[in-house]
């Protein structure tokens, strides 16, 4: 009942649910309380979600774990709310209420893209080489995010760096990895860089994708250089990469 109700976007009928279920001294699992966390996502209620992780122990006797910890502070995050999401992680995991809540891999990949966000890359970066001491290894996405950050404060040395750090570590780059740094050296006008970053792109297997396309030839008319744009547009046909609006624009 509470996930039908919670995914119809119906929360005062979750609300009765619950209060049912706090008068007859019920149990319900974590399980349940995450989709309304994340319905309450979907109806940009961060306020609410938070507001019910704190009922969980006190009013329904649900043990929190890193789970619904998680939940919520994607949902606040996925708001833009990055400071109050910043203050949230600080509360459940620093403070002396003994939640007991180690964050993982996707709790520090969801700070790092908050304080990438605010522009407090220099932060972003002492959480991410603080993460091996919590037991928890950067992936992908935690790469990705920062390099954007560095690449949006045209820091674009260190994130090429990361890049290689990255694969010494057994990670492999996705496309869209790729595509942050294609961006960041298009925009910086290093299309010497860029060229050798595609060339190493298609020696790691990796396929670029439209996005990738229309980053490059985006770069190529800044620099005046339309012969290219054209025969790249070309290749990326011939590639079956469909163009689109921002292609052709």
């Amino acid at each position: 009942m509470i996930e039908s109700y919670a995914n119809s976007g119906d929360f005062a009928s979750v609300e009765k649910v619950l209060s049912r279920v706090r008068l007859e001294n019920r149990v319900i699992t974590e399980h349940s309380f995450i989709v309304v966390f994340r319905a309450y996502g979907k109806a940009h209620l961060p306020e609410k979600a938070v507001d019910l992780f704190h009922r969980m122990v006190d009013e329904f006797h649900c043990k929190r774990s890193v789970k619904s910890f998680n939940s919520v502070l994607n949902v606040i995050i996925n708001e833009g709310l990055y400071h109050r999401g910043l203050e949230f992680y600080d509360y459940v995991v620093n403070s002396n209420m003994n939640m007991n809540i180690s964050p993982n891999g996707l709790s520090f990949n969801l700070v790092i893209k908050a304080l990438c966000k605010l522009r407090f890359v220099d932060r972003a970066i002492e959480v991410f080489r603080g993460m091996p001491e919590k037991k928890c290894l950067p992936d992908g996405y935690t790469y990705c995010t920062l390099m954007d950050g560095l690449c949006k404060e045209e820091r674009i040395d260190e994130a090429v760096l990361l890049l290689d750090e990255m694969q010494s570590e057994g990670c492999s780059p996705s496309p869209v990895t790729y595509n942050v740094l294609i961006d960041g050296l298009c925009k910086k006008g290093d299309l010497t860089r860029v060229t050798k970053l595609v060339d190493n792109m298609f020696l790691k297997g990796c396929v670029p994708n439209e996005v990738t396309y229309n980053t490059l030839i985006h770069g190529l008319c800044l620099k005046g250089k339309l012969d290219k744009a054209v025969s790249l547009l070309e290749r990326m046909v011939s590639s079956k990469c469909i163009p689109n609006d921002v292609t052709y624009s």
